[in-house]
């Protein structure tokens, strides 16, 4: 398991996010391991059934040190609320499992750079600010889980953290498949 804090304070302040994921993720197609493979291609389609061995443990250990009361999935690339077939499979599951509300209350607005194709921190930081809105109010004094498929930067987790932490959201964590580092 991988534990690891998102941060950036010159744009976030204060705000912390604490990552959880079972590997680290391989971007390049040189060295990516078959883990990693099922990321990129869980996009698309569903491979639940492949990651659930490696996340289900370290989803129990989160659930054991944070409260959790709203599971949310970050919608990837296009507008809307357009959601990894996987992440999403995931947030079903947490939802029956722990027996916690299960909303995709956070959409795209506009199309932003994808994250893969831009190299620098602070560009991937650009790239995700005012992309994301929140859509319900339902963040309001509740504990989320932010589920996405990779953590690198930490850029997407923080800014969909902090437009749920505005709404009122007491703490926000994050489940991601793979850590890229």
């Amino acid at each position: 398991m991988i534990r690891e804090n998102a941060y950036h304070s010159s744009i976030y302040n204060t705000l912390t996010v604490p990552v959880f994921a079972p590997a680290n993720y391989i971007s390049t197609n040189k060295g990516r391991d078959d883990y990693s493979k099922h990321i990129v291609f869980g996009k698309k389609a569903d491979h639940f059934e492949y990651f659930l061995p490696f996340a289900e443990p370290v989803i129990d250990e989160l659930f054991s040190t944070h409260k959790v009361d709203l599971v949310v999935v970050v919608p990837r690339s296009p507008i809307g609320r357009v959601l990894s077939p996987t992440m999403s499979h995931f947030a079903n599951w947490i939802s029956d499992k722990f027996a916690v509300t299960h909303r995709d209350v956070i959409s795209r607005i506009k199309a932003g750079t994808k994250q893969a194709d831009i190299h620098d921190i602070e560009s991937r930081f650009a790239a995700v600010q005012g992309v994301f809105q929140l859509d319900a109010l339902e963040a309001s004094e509740k504990n989320i889980l932010l589920l996405d498929d990779v953590k690198t930067s930490g850029a997407t987790v923080l800014e969909c953290a902090h437009i749920l932490r505005n709404a009122g959201a007491n703490e926000v964590t994050a489940f991601c498949l793979g850590i890229n580092g």
